[in-house]
């Protein structure tokens, strides 16, 4: 599934964050969880870092584009059956 969200706009190498919710909680989601993300370029260049736990059900991505453009970014979580986190798949376009 891919979905489209509202546009998004970004100056090249400006910090962008979202946050996801969890749909579950954990007993030390710091520890013994973790958030991957990968960020597919305009260009087709692949880029991956980690979310982080901000408390309660919140969990937070950051990312700096070095290209104008159409981007994607799919989310991979070590809890699979979390769908708040795993398996997420976003299409943004940056105009700037």
């Amino acid at each position: 599934m891919l979905s489209s969200g509202l546009l998004i706009e970004a100056e090249k190498w400006e910090r962008w964050e979202k946050t996801l919710t969890s749909s579950k909680t954990y007993s030390n989601p710091f520890l013994d969880h973790n958030l991957k993300v990968t960020y597919t370029s305009p260009t087709g260049k692949t880029y991956s870092s980690y979310g982080f736990w901000d408390g309660g059900t919140a969990f937070r991505i950051r990312f700096m584009f070095n290209e104008i453009g159409s981007w994607n970014w799919k989310t991979t979580f070590s809890d699979t059956d979390n769908s708040g986190l795993h398996n997420r798949l976003h299409n943004r376009k940056w105009e700037r």
